[in-house]
């Protein structure tokens, strides 16, 4: 049978082209859950990568400000001397700074400079 534009597709073909949609769309169902998973794998390593920087740079911080301290350290001996009362002040204050963890800019330069 045909129609103006066409013909009229049998029973048969509609079945077959509605099983064939079906099964296009089982198989979009399927990608979409094996995306979900990737996402969720992808992402909980990301966030275990995220940590690791955020203590690597704590870590990194640390022993950069520790270094600076010991240049300090250094300088303020080469400026006053060996035997100042003021560099004995500056080396304890110093390894106060290193040993607390405050290695704020303040005092300590304050009385070096």
């Amino acid at each position: 049978m045909t129609r103006l534009f066409g013909s009229v597709d049998t029973e048969e073909v509609r079945e077959l082209k509605v099983n064939l949609i079906d099964q296009r769309i089982k198989e979009g169902h399927s990608s979409i859950k094996n995306a979900k998973e990737e996402l969720i794998e992808f992402s909980t390593l990301a966030l275990a990568d995220i940590d690791r920087f955020q203590q690597q740079k704590v870590v990194d911080i640390r022993e950069t400000l520790a270094g600076y301290v010991l240049l300090q350290i250094k300088m303020c001996r080469k400026e006053i001397g060996e035997d100042s009362p003021r560099r004995h002040s500056c080396e304890n204050h110093a390894q106060y700074s290193m040993a607390t963890g405050s290695l704020e800019r303040g005092s300590f330069f304050n009385d070096v400079m």
